[in-house]
């Protein structure tokens, strides 16, 4: 979890104090890092950004030298650490070409998009992607939680976006000659009214996967354009539905009949599958254990416990859910390694908000279980994940140090570096090893050269 704040228009004194009294409640969301980036009329560009807290960034003669009397858009961020170390590289906002972003999320697979293993965390690869590819491109390929402000300096305007896993909030000065965000309704009305700046009654979230822009004025006392809507729907993962029967019984969990006496469960006109349709869709077996990678840590929403989210390395499209301490999920994040647990139940997609949830595998948290790399001989034996006793697709599966099948996200860590003596990206299909040294094929036949001289 991260918070976003910022300002957009004909910012003035009394706007820059609203944008540091909401920097610095926004810690509360993330007390990791602080960042700020500015642009003027003339579209130059300024980031500052430290691993402090906003109360200690403050005091910097950085900021001050970054939010000057000219700008015309203050992007903030307060960074809650998720992916990658924490440092001033990893702070946010991030500046990738003439786009200047900052992210509030986790995102799953990230390592999939392009030029990926050239960035240590998910957040920045993302900017980068949309400063080259475009929104258009890019946000539907992407899988996790964000939400996005983003300054375009070749265009001069502000784009902002958000899914379901992630809230932002926008509110406009009275005479609409300011716009302003943050991740909380609450931050905008409480610290509007503390800094006697009169917001419209209208506070608003933008709905989901909806990219919203705003084009800037090219003088600073100019006004904002009405803001523009475009939708960029996900590129949806396919799971097989649930079938729905008339339904039976008075109950507001009703059983609903389907064939063998047994089918789906449903609450008002939502229609849930069965635990047995839930892992023929998912592709597991119930009771059993399972391999994952962990990919990343979320809070729950309603009780703000923390767990460890992944997928299975035999369908890299199902997730996998295990609460665990706030240290326990890091340790498993930092090892990067395949982790195997016991099924403790399936959940089915939701409704919350309006919101479809997709389905998860809830695994047991004492039965975690480090498995290292997947071993071939294993694989080519059975046909199978170890671990698990259903057929699965492995094609996700690459061959690594000591002839072992590591996953792809773990092959991506181990060459995030490149050849290890030409540095030049590796292809899965011709990476050869040497221990855990990693070559391409001219490096490789170079480096057996020279052992036998």
């Amino acid at each position: 979890m991260c918070g976003l704040v910022g300002g957009a228009g004909n910012i003035q004194k009394e706007d820059r104090e609203m944008f540091k009294q909401l920097l610095i409640i926004d810690a509360i969301r993330g007390p990791h890092s602080t960042g700020v980036a500015t642009a003027n009329a003339v579209r130059d560009l300024s980031v500052f950004k430290k691993a402090l807290c906003p109360v200690d960034f403050l005091q910097l003669d950085g900021y001050g030298q970054t939010v000057r009397g000219d700008s015309q858009v203050i992007i903030g961020h307060n960074r809650f650490a998720t992916v990658g170390r924490i440092n001033n590289i990893t702070a946010h906002p991030f500046e990738q070409g003439d786009i200047i972003g900052a992210h509030n999320g986790t995102l799953i697979n990230w390592y999939r998009l392009p030029d990926a293993r050239d960035f240590d965390v998910d957040s920045e690869c993302l900017i980068y992607n949309i400063s080259l590819h475009g929104w258009e491109k890019t946000m539907p390929k992407v899988q996790g939680a964000f939400a996005l402000t983003v300054y375009d300096a070749f265009e001069h305007r502000l784009q902002v976006m958000r899914n379901a896993e992630r809230p932002l909030w926008i509110a406009e000065k009275e005479d609409g000659s300011v716009v302003y965000w943050a991740s909380e309704a609450w931050m905008l009305k409480g610290v509007a009214n503390r800094c006697q700046v009169k917001l419209k009654k209208n506070i608003w979230q933008p709905k989901e996967n909806t990219l919203c822009t705003w084009d800037l004025p090219d003088k600073k006392e100019g006004k904002l354009s009405k803001v523009r809507f475009r939708l960029l729907e996900p590129e949806v993962k396919k799971y097989n539905p649930p079938v729905t029967y008339d339904r039976a019984g008075g109950s507001s969990w009703a059983t609903i009949k389907g064939p063998g006496g047994k089918g789906a469960a449903r609450q008002g006109n939502h229609t849930y599958p069965t635990q047995i349709e839930l892992a023929r869709d998912m592709g597991v077996s119930l009771h059993t254990r399972v391999e994952f990678m962990p990919c990343g840590e979320e809070a729950s929403d309603f009780t703000n416990r923390m767990y460890l989210t992944g997928c299975i390395t035999s369908d890299p499209w199902t997730d996998v859910r295990v609460y665990l301490e706030e240290d326990e999920v890091k340790t498993y994040l930092d090892a990067g390694e395949v982790v195997s647990g016991d099924i403790q139940s399936l959940i089915p997609s939701s409704w919350d908000r309006g919101v479809e949830t997709e389905p998860y595998i809830l695994l047991k948290s004492r039965s975690l279980k480090p498995e290292g790399v997947l071993d071939t001989a294993t694989i080519t034996a059975k046909g199978t994940v170890p671990g698990t006793n259903f057929g699965g697709d492995i094609t996700t599966l690459i061959l690594g140090p000591d002839g072992k099948m590591i996953t792809e996200k773990e092959f991506f860590i181990r060459t995030k570096d490149g050849c290890s003596l030409c540095s030049k990206d590796l292809d899965a299909d011709i990476t050869f090893w040497e221990k855990s040294d990693a070559f391409c094929r001219g490096c490789y036949d170079d480096y057996n050269k020279g052992k036998h001289l």
